[in-house]
């Protein structure tokens, strides 16, 4: 049965993982950048390989993100698995290179050793490779959000932030995994879509996001009472009075993860049930 006739008003269909989303990355891969210097647009972030251009002494092989990680001062942890080919060093930056402080790391991939600036960094093997990560507060930025880059750095170890160089056609490393995280490190969740995101270790999930939507059922005259959750297993309730004539909106957050509806009232034994059931299905 359609609930609602007009498709503009649908609530969108959300599949996330058991817990809720925890990567913060807006896509599976790079977003497109006017750059011409900047060659990273189209990388694969689940898997994928980072490589130089034969340009002119300039930035190179370099990708970018911003983020709304939330108030400035905030503690982020982005990370990704790395795995060297012609290149071997790496570096992970949080921050625009007009505002805030410098905080970067530059990761050997044939040593195992960071070199952190601003920041903390660590390195974990990994299969052939490592897991790498940064963590850092985020600082002021002109915009809505904060810029992280991965970028290549012509194999020095002592690199400043984005070094500029002429690069070599075809040398890069293999990258995946990229996890950005508000607060410590997270496991890897693989960002399809706002809408869509896959969690190795965690079951999925399907909730409606309410956008300004309406979601009508018609319910014979009378009195109710709904319970509903959130994606995260936050439960409400609310008194229904039907006139068996007029939709009563099952949209009572802003991501909904289920609802109830009985004639006349819960009683206390039957709201801790469900209370102890959505939270098994939502969260623990």
């Amino acid at each position: 049965m359609d609930l609602q006739a007009d498709a503009a008003l649908r609530p969108v269909l959300v599949r996330w993982p058991k817990g809720g989303r925890q990567n913060m990355m807006p896509g599976q891969t790079e977003a497109p950048s006017l750059g011409a210097n900047s060659d990273g647009y189209g990388v694969d972030l689940a898997a994928g390989f980072l490589s130089e251009k034969a340009v002119a002494t300039e930035h190179n092989a370099f990708l970018r993100q911003t983020v709304a990680f939330g108030p400035v001062g905030t503690e982020v942890t982005i990370s990704l698995t790395a795995q060297h080919a012609g290149a071997h060093v790496l570096q992970i930056s949080l921050g625009s290179q007009w505002f805030g402080l410098h905080k970067f790391a530059n990761f050997d991939l044939l040593t195992g050793m960071a070199r952190a600036t601003g920041c903390s960094a660590s390195m974990i093997p990994a299969g052939e490779g490592w897991l790498i990560s940064l963590s850092a507060a985020t600082t002021a930025e002109p915009s809505g959000g904060a810029p992280f880059a991965i970028a290549l750095t012509n194999n020095q170890p002592e690199a400043a932030r984005v070094p500029v160089y002429p690069g070599i056609a075809g040398r890069g490393l293999h990258i995946g995994q990229v996890n950005v995280n508000i607060g410590p490190r997270a496991p890897y969740q693989e960002v399809l879509s706002p809408e869509e995101i896959l969690s190795p270790s965690q079951p999925e999930r399907w909730h409606l996001l309410d956008d300004g939507d309406h979601l009508p059922v018609v319910l014979p005259a009378g009195t109710y009472e709904m319970a509903f959750t959130t994606h995260l297993g936050v439960v409400g309730y609310a008194a229904i009075t039907s006139d068996g004539l007029t939709g009563t909106d099952l949209l009572r957050t802003e991501r909904l993860g289920d609802v109830l509806i009985k004639a006349g009232s819960l009683s206390g034994s039957e709201k801790v049930a469900l209370e102890a059931y959505w939270q098994a299905k939502f969260t623990t």
